[in-house]
């Protein structure tokens, strides 16, 4: 689940870098994501629609540690690790399923990205930009801060939070 779920934002993430812009301005979108993928860490909070709450880290360019009611996950490449009920399980995902490569590759060309310009979010001035989806009709927000990293993204009523940049984060396999 948390896997999927990040997956899916990491492909929001893609497709708003590749969109086809609007204007100019939105470059400063692509801009934003390869700031943000130099980063070496970044902390994650996803507040999915079902009110879920998803905590974790995310070391570039392929590590994932998230926790949330019970349940503990590690992802390392297309390896993934998971905790229930104190106990550690091995899973070996499939490297199609849900590779934001392949995900970028579907959406590309039908992905429109537009700049929205400054917007407040809980109090802070953020950059605003929209991902429109063609043949999906799906809409996704996107906020940059003021030193060019993607810090959120709205994808429905699910929201993930990026902080705490380049803190010392380590993320190893735990079996």
């Amino acid at each position: 689940m948390f896997s999927r779920t990040l997956r899916l934002f990491a492909a929001i993430v893609l497709v708003a870098a590749t969109a086809s812009p609007s204007r100019a301005e939105s470059n400063g979108l692509r801009n934003a994501f390869l700031i943000t993928a130099k980063q070496h860490s970044y902390h994650i909070t996803i507040t999915a629609s079902r009110g879920d709450v998803w905590q974790g880290d995310v070391v570039n360019p392929d590590r994932v540690h998230m926790v949330a009611a019970g349940i503990e996950s590690i992802t390392i490449g297309n390896t993934s690790y998971l905790k229930q009920k104190g106990v550690w399980q091995k899973v070996v995902a499939d490297p199609h399923s849900g590779n934001p490569s392949n995900v970028l590759a579907r959406y590309r060309a039908d992905s429109h990205s537009t700049d929205l310009g400054t917007r407040m979010v809980d109090g802070v001035a953020l950059h605003a930009y929209r991902i429109d989806h063609a043949k999906t009709h799906r809409m996704e927000m996107i906020f940059v801060d003021n030193a060019d990293r993607i810090v959120r993204i709205e994808s429905g009523a699910t929201v993930m939070r990026m902080s705490n940049y380049n803190e010392a984060v380590t993320i190893s396999p735990p079996m």
